[in-house]
C-alpha cells in the first residue's frame, strides 16, 4: 500500500491504532474505527450523487471531520463553508456550484432550495466496508472559497496532491511527539483548520476542536482540560487571550508550540508568551489558501524578538524547501525577479504546492506567465543574504500620501509598540485624500487614558512626519471576520463613523 496516498496513510494509521482516540469535540470522542464507520455512513449517502462537489455548511462537532472524510472515500470534492458568515455570501458560493444537495451541519435554513443529506446519528454506526482507495493524485480535494475583489468569493480548487506536498514539508517543522493533541480553534472553513485536520490524521496525532474560538476563557479552560500541546490559529487568537491576562494560566498547561498565520503577529504579544512560558515554542507561518495553506514556517527565537523590538526589525517566515516550496520576488510590474537581499518584492509561488487555480477561471491570470505554473500572491516581501524570507505588508498597505509611499503596516508596527495599545490598524480612505487614519484597541487596563499628543510624539521619533497619522480612533474591540482574524474593513467602516460623529 502507498501510504503517501492521503486515503492509504489514513487507513493504515486506523488498522494499526484503532482504538485510538483520533477525534473529539466538547461533547464526543471517536476513535479511528469509530471515525471510520461514522464517515462511512456519510459516504453511503455521497457515492449515490451525481454532483461532484460536496459543500458542507460546517460546524465545531465530530461531524465535520467524518463528512470531510467521507467526501475523501467517496471520491467527492469537499467544499467547506462557515455558518458564521452573512447568508446572501453563502447563496454567493452555493450559486457558483450548480448542486442540488448539501450537507447542513449548521443552523442555516434553505427553504426548498436544495436537498438536505440527513444528519447521521452516532448510535447508528455501520460497520466499515471494504473501501475503493484508487483515485487520480490530481484530483481536486477541496474547493475552499476566499473574499474576492469583486466582492464574489473565489473558490480556491486544491488537488490530492497539492496537500500532500504540503503535509510531507511540514512534517520538518511539526516535529510531532507520542502524546501531542492538536487543538483546532479556526473555522472549518479557514484553510488552517484543515491543514490541522489533514496533519492530524496522515500523522496519527489525535485533534481536539475548540467549542468557541471567540470565548478566550473557554479556549484556555479547554486547552488546559484536554492537555492540548499544539495550536495553529491566526495572531488575533493569541492576542485575545494576552488580553484576557490568561498566559499565566495557560503557563500550567501542557501547550508546548503554537504556529500563527495569516496576519502579523505582533513581536510585543509573541513576548508575552515567551515570558510567561519560556519552554512554548512559537512559530512564524506564511501561506496562501491558493498555494495549498502553507509553504514556509520560522521558529521564532529570543534573538528576533530582540531586534524587533528594539530595532524594529522583522522577523522571518522561513527560509523556502526548493524541493517542496518554492518562491522568488518581482518587481512591481511583474517583469523581473529581483536578486538583491532585502529589496522588496511581490513574492510569487511556484511548484507543486500551486493549487490547480480558482472554480471557473475567475482570475485564473494570477496562476500561470509563459505557461509556468506559479502564483502571484499580492504580499509583499524580501530575502536577506542568507534566503531567509521576510513579508513587510500586502501590496494594498502602500499608499501614496501627498505623493509619498507610505506602508500602512509600518506605521502599526510602531503604534503597538507604544504601551497601552493592544493592536492597531491604519488606513486612509478614498474620500477622505492624503489623511491617514489609525484605529486603536487599548489593552486590557481600562483605567488607561491615552494622550494622543504624547503618542503623536513617540511616532515622531520612529516614523517620517508624512507617515504620522491625522487622525485617531479608538475601538473597544476590532470585530474580526468568520476566519477569527480582524476584520479591517469593518474596523475602517466603524472608525469612519466614530469620526464623521465627533
Amino acid at each position: 500500500m502507498n501510504d503517501e496516498y492521503l486515503l492509504n496513510r489514513f487507513i493504515k494509521n486506523y488498522k494499526q491504532d484503532f482504538n485510538k482516540i483520533i477525534c473529539s469535540d466538547h461533547k464526543f470522542s471517536l476513535t479511528w474505527r469509530d471515525l471510520f464507520i461514522h464517515a462511512n455512513n456519510y459516504a453511503i449517502d455521497f457515492k449515490d450523487l451525481k454532483q461532484n462537489l460536496i459543500p458542507i455548511i460546517v460546524d465545531r462537532s465530530i461531524d465535520t471531520p467524518s463528512a470531510i472524510l467521507a467526501c475523501i472515500i467517496a471520491k467527492k470534492t469537499f467544499v467547506p463553508i462557515s455558518s458564521d458568515q452573512p447568508i446572501l455570501r453563502i447563496q454567493k458560493i452555493l450559486s457558483q456550484l450548480e448542486i442540488e444537495y448539501l450537507l447542513n451541519l449548521g443552523k442555516i435554513h434553505f427553504e426548498n432550495e436544495y436537498k438536505i443529506i440527513p444528519r447521521k446519528n452516532l448510535k447508528d454506526l455501520v460497520q466499515t466496508k471494504n473501501l475503493d482507495i484508487s483515485f487520480s493524485y490530481l484530483d481536486p480535494l477541496y474547493l475552499l472559497f476566499t473574499s474576492g475583489s469583486t466582492g464574489i468569493p473565489k473558490g480556491v480548487m486544491v488537488s490530492h496532491k497539492n496537500i500532500l506536498n504540503t503535509l510531507k514539508w511540514s512534517i520538518n517543522y511539526q516535529k510531532w511527539k507520542e502524546n501531542d493533541i492538536i487543538g483546532i480553534p479556526t473555522n472549518f472553513g479557514f484553510d488552517i483548520s484543515l491543514f490541522d485536520l489533514l496533519a492530524s490524521l496522515y500523522n496519527n496525532v489525535p485533534h481536539y476542536i475548540i467549542k468557541d474560538n471567540k470565548d478566550p476563557f473557554n479556549s484556555a479552560k479547554e486547552i488546559i482540560d484536554n492537555k492540548i500541546t499544539s495550536i495553529f490559529s491566526s495572531p488575533s487568537f493569541f492576542s485575545s487571550l494576552i488580553k484576557s491576562d490568561l498566559i499565566n494560566i495557560l503557563s500550567k498547561s501542557s501547550l508546548r508550540q503554537i504556529f500563527s498565520g495569516g496576519d502579523f503577529f505582533p513581536p510585543e504579544h509573541m513576548l508575552k508568551f515567551k515570558q510567561d512560558m519560556p519552554d512554548l515554542d512559537i512559530y512564524n507561518v506564511w501561506g496562501p489558501t491558493e498555494t495549498s495553506i502553507v509553504n514556509t514556517m520560522h521558529k521564532v527565537c529570543d534573538k528576533d524578538l530582540e531586534l524587533a523590538l528594539e530595532q524594529k526589525k522583522d522577523i522571518s517566515i522561513g527560509i523556502m524547501n526548493h524541493n517542496l516550496m518554492q518562491c522568488f520576488v518581482i518587481d512591481e510590474k511583474r517583469k523581473f525577479k529581483i536578486e538583491e537581499a532585502g529589496k522588496i518584492g511581490e513574492i510569487v509561488v511556484t511548484g507543486e504546492s500551486v493549487s490547480l487555480g480558482y472554480l471557473n477561471n475567475t482570475g485564473n491570470n494570477d496562476f500561470k506567465k509563459n505557461n509556468k505554473k506559479l502564483f502571484f500572491t499580492g504580499d509583499l516581501g524580501y530575502f536577506d543574504d542568507k534566503f531567509n524570507l521576510y513579508i513587510k505588508g500586502r501590496k494594498g498597505f502602500t499608499v501614496k500620501v501627498n505623493g509619498y509611499r507610505v506602508n500602512l503596516k509600518e506605521i502599526e508596527i510602531h503604534a503597538i509598540s507604544y504601551p497601552s495599545i493592544h493592536q492597531a490598524v491604519a488606513f486612509c480612505p478614498l474620500d477622505y485624500k492624503n489623511i491617514i487614519f489609525i484605529a486603536i484597541e487599548m489593552d486590557n487596563n481600562l483605567n488607561q487614558i491615552i494622550k494622543f499628543g504624547e503618542l503623536r510624539a513617540f511616532l515622531r521619533k520612529r516614523l517620517p512626519s508624512y507617515m504620522i497619522p491625522k487622525e485617531f480612533i479608538i475601538l473597544k474591540n476590532f470585530p474580526k471576520n468568520v476566519n477569527g482574524k480582524i476584520d479591517r474593513n469593518l474596523i475602517q467602516i466603524e472608525a469612519i463613523k466614530i469620526f464623521q460623529n465627533k
